[in-house]
């Protein structure tokens, strides 16, 4: 894997007119091989997952996030399809539905970014609509 910048912007929508946006740049690693990009991070207090490492896995239909650490869970997107997943936090598991709007990547061996917009929910409820992308750069460093 190589040092790669990955700057991230996520997006949770409230509702119509209100959504809440941050971005983070960060420093990760990446590689790329068959047609499969990982990429891997260490969440911080910005992001409310400190201690938890990232690891995202990219082919041309199919994303998996998984998260290691105080928070442990799989996450796997692709459009057009529903999954569930547990989610592990401090305060207990949680099991939710992840429905997958779009799943778009563009990843090559110099980096690249992907795109995600789906709908989280539990017990068959929407919790909320969000939008992640990331963009992959190698390190001027």
């Amino acid at each position: 894997m190589r040092n790669v910048t990955l700057t991230i912007n996520a997006t949770q929508f409230i509702d119509d007119d209100n959504r809440d946006t941050f971005e983070l740049i960060t420093d990760g690693k990446y590689s790329y091989e068959k047609g499969l990009g990982v990429l891997k991070y260490s969440e911080s207090a910005i992001t409310g997952m400190e201690g938890t490492e990232t690891t995202i896995s990219a082919s041309p239909t199919r994303v998996v996030l998984t998260r290691e650490g105080t928070i442990n869970t799989t996450m796997p997107f692709e459009q057009g399809h529903k999954q569930i997943c547990v989610y592990e936090t401090p305060m207990g598991a949680m099991t939710i539905n992840i429905a997958t709007l779009k799943a778009k990547t563009g990843l090559g061996k110099n980096g690249g970014s992907l795109e995600l917009e789906y709908t989280l929910g539990q017990n068959g409820d929407m919790a909320g609509r969000n939008s992640i992308s990331i963009r992959v750069t190698p390190s001027v460093r």
